[in-house]
């Protein structure tokens, strides 16, 4: 499903705003009823065109400036691209904790498709500059679940998640740990 399957509805040309996004979400795996389910969910508000009326969805703008460097705080498309990435975070948290209290045994995993969009600093580390977030919650999944120097890439999700949820001992081939 994309934007075009919901109608009129905000966004931009890479897909409706996120919290349409998710409600529509919800609203699908409500109507599916209990038949149990694989999504694959990409959002969109966290790309240009940062054309979500963020500061209307309650984005503090001016708390924001004031924690940047002095040489940032009068860049507003910065702060624009941020208010953007607020709101990608804001959405995503409320449709896991609504997505958890509806089905709690479902596993969440939450993982960046690429890194190196801005940064601040303009000579970042390897890792600052090309680091992902990877985000695993659900039912018996607990800090400490992975370990804290852990690090991977795409091609290691699979193997991570099968490692949680498989039987002690089960096989199976990945090109991925």
């Amino acid at each position: 499903y994309s934007r075009g399957d919901y109608g009129d509805v905000p966004g931009s040309v890479w897909g409706c705003e996120d919290e349409v996004l998710y409600e529509k979400i919800l609203d699908g795996l409500e109507a599916a009823g209990d038949a149990p389910s694989y999504n694959v969910i990409l959002n969109a508000s966290n790309h240009s065109p940062y054309d979500v009326d963020v500061d209307e969805k309650g984005f503090d703008r001016e708390q924001v400036r004031a924690a940047l460097p002095a040489e940032a705080q009068g860049d507003e498309h910065l702060l624009t691209e941020l208010g953007h990435y607020w709101y990608a975070d804001r959405e995503l948290a409320k449709f896991v904790r609504a997505a958890k209290a509806k089905y709690p045994d479902s596993l969440f995993v939450i993982v960046g498709d690429h890194g190196d969009r801005y940064n601040i600093d303009k000579t970042p580390t390897t890792y600052e500059r090309y680091g992902i977030p990877f985000v695993i919650t659900g039912q018996g999944v607990h800090k400490g679940t992975l370990l804290a120097d852990s690090a991977g890439s795409q091609i290691d999700i699979v193997p991570t998640i099968l490692e949680l949820i498989a039987p002690q001992g089960f096989e199976y081939m990945s090109l991925g740990t």
